[in-house]
């Protein structure tokens, strides 16, 4: 019976399925024709950026309305006076939601990465991950809200209330909590926020089709949404060691130290910095002063590179009382360059204390306490780019290309199929010596699967600055970085006086 109602709402809903698989083709398609070089400063970003959203939205809408061409409030639907089986009506309307919704995405993306060149593995599996995603984080929700509206009335004006009521939240933790509460999330936040999401989706279809509660149903879906808006208040700290628990190789951190490098002296502006950072609070200026403690991290080796996450300080003086807190947010990355020997040196902690603090405190002795949590990273073997005017398949990385820019020299740009890696790239002239160095790609994530409801299944990205070098400087060298351990250490530094710490 479900195939014979599958069928009903293919007959009656078709030209809106077909009118959501083009809406979902399109963007895919332009982003297609520029190849390796997509450049998000162009009209046609704003253009695929609008209707990947007009996507997302008409998959929603086309999800309601098969819903209520059997809807479960009221008494009044055929649906009821007929032979249907609860269970066949749920099953007929999870069919449309994967055949008839998600599959035509799946395949959309799946010829979008095999037009980009990538290996067959990798073009099936991160549109697999993705539409999965889709469908379990967005679809299935989704399809539970609708069987609680009688009409696409009812079901706009709940999702209204719905998204004014999200938007109250995040604006009132913004206030209660002073912090991006959405910004402060890890993939322990994402998963376990899906995860009560699918659960309480679950209920809810279980509550309309078998037992047609709807007034319990509602209720249910409120407190759940409820609940679901309270996991993004997880603290940061309780989620980072969850992902430090679960990282693949948490031993591999086991030799990192931080230690403190007293004779590197204070760190010097470079010629190109023409202005202090200032420091701001919400886009606001603050009165808050920059320090930067010279550091150094013994127990790294060469194929290895850490970066910091979070940098939290505490001052003591010489009574052990406390005398200034702070939070350093993201701190500046603690980059081990291995491609180009000699660049490595000490690292510069930025310290943010108050004016004020800083006034009456700076030529006592304190002892500052900084508790960092960190990412280790390991590299892929060193792999060259292609000759301008080619493109390959590096691993780890993706599919890059090279050009000749207008200017004559070489332009790089690259596509990873699901979640892009952080890349280091140098060019060496004809002699070896380095020429330019720079990073490319995504932050590394640990996270064991690929979550991305918005966009595609494809990450593009290009250095952040144009290599655009002679093509006498074609000697380009990558190597590709992949999150391993994330862990906490602590750095206790005694005796340090504030005044000694300013850059000059």
């Amino acid at each position: 019976m479900f195939w014979h109602i599958l069928r009903k709402d293919w007959k009656l809903l078709r030209w809106m399925v077909v009118g959501l698989a083009l809406l979902n083709a399109v963007p895919r398609i332009v982003q297609s024709s520029y190849g390796a070089f997509w450049d998000n400063r162009r009209a046609a970003a704003g253009f695929t950026g609008m209707l990947y959203g007009v996507a997302l939205a008409a998959g929603v809408l086309v999800i309601v309305l098969a819903v209520q061409e059997d809807a479960i409030p009221g008494l009044r639907q055929d649906w009821l006076a007929r032979p249907i089986a609860r269970r066949d009506l749920l099953l007929s309307k999870l069919l449309f939601v994967v055949l008839l919704v998600q599959a035509p995405i799946f395949a959309i993306e799946v010829a979008q990465c095999l037009a980009a060149g990538f290996p067959l593995a990798a073009s099936f599996s991160a549109p697999f991950s993705r539409s999965l995603w889709m469908l379990l984080a967005l679809d299935l929700p989704v399809l539970a809200f609708a069987t609680l509206t009688r009409n696409l009335a009812q079901a706009a004006a709940a999702a209204v209330a719905a998204i004014l009521g999200v938007a109250c939240f995040f604006l009132c933790a913004e206030l209660v909590f002073a912090t991006d509460v959405e910004g402060d999330q890890t993939w322990v936040h994402v998963a376990v926020q899906a995860a009560w999401g699918i659960a309480a989706a679950a209920a809810i279809l279980a509550l309309q089709y078998y037992r047609r509660k709807t007034p319990h149903a509602r209720s249910a879906f409120a407190a759940a949404m409820a609940v679901w808006l309270a996991l993004e208040l997880i603290p940061w700290n309780t989620a980072f060691a969850i992902e430090a628990r679960l990282s693949p190789q948490p031993s591999a951190a086991n030799p990192i130290r931080m230690v403190f490098l007293p004779g590197a002296g204070r760190r010097r502006r470079s010629p190109d910095e023409r202005f202090q950072r200032i420091p701001a609070w919400r886009g606001h200026p603050t009165n808050d002063l920059d320090l930067y403690v010279p550091l150094g991290i013994d127990g790294l080796s060469p194929d290895r590179m850490l970066l910091g996450d979070r940098a939290a300080i505490r001052l003591t003086d010489s009574t052990g009382r406390v005398v200034y807190t702070g939070d350093q947010g993201v701190t500046i990355p603690f980059v081990r360059l291995p491609l180009i020997p000699g660049l490595e040196g000490p690292v510069y902690q930025l310290v943010v204390v108050s004016r004020d603090v800083y006034e009456r405190l700076k030529d006592q002795p304190l002892n500052l306490e900084i508790d960092f949590t960190l990412t280790l990273l390991r590299a892929s073997a060193p792999q060259t780019l292609p000759p301008a005017g080619s493109s390959r398949w590096l691993e780890g990385v993706g599919r890059c290309a090279t050009r000749i820019s207008r200017l004559d020299g070489m332009e790089v740009g690259c596509q990873s199929p699901g979640q892009g890696s952080l890349v280091l790239w140098a060019a060496q002239d004809d002699q070896g010596l380095p020429v330019n160095l720079n990073s490319f790609g995504d932050s590394p994530d640990s996270a064991p699967f690929f979550a991305r409801i918005y966009g595609d299944s494809i990450s593009r990205y290009r250095p952040n600055k144009q290599p655009d070098l002679p093509l006498a400087y074609q000697m380009v060298t990558v190597r590709s970085y992949r999150a391993e351990a994330q862990f906490a250490r602590r750095l206790t530094i005694p005796n340090l006086r504030l005044s000694d710490w300013q850059a000059e």
